[in-house]
């Protein structure tokens, strides 16, 4: 089955393990640093998740749980349709999406202002698995491999280690299947032969005997914004003080996840009741030694350079990139007022 290119906010992002020579950008620069944020403009604040609630993001439920302790009333959902999620966004019907960064920038590149404003997952955490008779990744050359939609983060994900492991991805039938949970689902009733899967569930199956662990994708794409928070420029003119206290809960709550694996791992029972709690352990330990947790706010010259350079190398976005798809303002705000991790 050959890429499909997407449209609006789904560009095909099939990253190549071998990476082209980087493209020079112009950075946006950021104002002065304000002291803090005042008073919140409204008092309630709504934010939507393009995938389904996995054990990676539960610091997200844990800056939600600060913003309610301070008087903002957070209302939360999870939309699988990353589409979907982005465009209730800029229709208004939300404030803030957490989703995977290139959409900012193909909205942007279509003349809708939507912002990215934080990174959050700095690391990609997924697993490549397969049922059981399957072993040996080649055996995919010519298989079925589950995803969300051609373009979408999983995607791109299973395009990448395939490609590492020298199997010739345009003989790989990608079959639409849904989020990590339907995806799993296709995997165990033996509709298709592999996915992507967010490391916690994969580890779980590989436990319980009913799936293979074929390749680490984290290991292989390295350092990568795999998502973040987005919200439309009209949105961000309108609530600059709402947005840096969402910013300041996010990166708190981010240091938090990375150093205090006891609290992590329970507040991880409310967000994925259903994993085993030694898998809950392993996975925290993985996320770690990945530097997964995006706790100084993730978007720097170098890894928005590196964002732009597999896109571009992807055809996920085309040439000239402009900047006015992120604002470093909001993560400066709060180095500024707080510092550098560990510092």
């Amino acid at each position: 089955m050959k890429k499909a290119r997407l449209g609006a906010f789904g560009a095909a992002l099939l990253v190549s393990a071998a990476m082209v020579a980087s493209t020079s950008i112009t950075f946006a620069q950021s104002p002065a640093a304000p002291e803090g944020p005042g008073a919140p403009e409204k008092t309630t604040l709504k934010i939507v998740q393009g995938s389904d609630p996995d054990f990676t993001q539960v610091a997200l439920t844990k800056a939600i749980e600060t913003l309610n302790a301070q008087g903002i009333t957070t209302e939360f959902a999870s939309v699988v349709d990353t589409d979907t999620a982005t465009r209730s966004v800029i229709a208004g019907q939300q404030d803030i999406v957490v989703n995977s960064l290139y959409f900012g920038i193909n909205a942007n590149q279509q003349g809708i202002p939507l912002r990215t404003f934080l990174a959050d997952i700095q690391a990609v955490d997924y697993l490549l698995v397969s049922i059981p008779s399957v072993t040996d990744i080649m055996t995919l050359q010519g298989g079925t491999v589950g995803i969300n939609k051609p373009g979408d983060l999983g995607a791109t994900v299973a395009d990448q280690c395939l490609k590492f492991a020298n199997v010739d991805v345009t003989q790989v039938d990608y079959v639409q299947v849904g989020g990590t949970s339907a995806r799993m689902s296709a995997l165990l009733a033996g509709q298709i032969m592999a996915a992507p899967a967010h490391a916690a569930e994969a580890l779980n199956a590989q436990k319980q005997g009913a799936l293979n662990i074929l390749a680490d994708c984290g290991e292989i794409i390295g350092t990568f914004l795999q998502t973040g928070a987005s919200t439309t420029q009209e949105w961000l003119d309108a609530n600059p003080n709402l947005a840096q206290h969402f910013t300041d809960a996010y990166i708190d709550a981010l240091r938090w996840a990375a150093t205090d694996k006891e609290a992590y791992i329970e507040l991880s029972k409310v967000v994925v009741p259903d994993l085993d709690d030694e898998i809950r352990d392993t996975t925290y330990d993985l996320l770690i030694s990945q530097n997964v947790f995006a706790v100084d706010g993730g978007l720097t010259p170098e890894s928005i350079q590196k964002l732009v350079d597999i896109g571009l190398d992807a055809a996920a976005i085309t040439e000239p990139v402009s900047t006015e798809w992120y604002t470093m303002a909001n993560v400066d705000s709060y180095l500024a007022r707080r510092g550098a991790f560990g510092q």
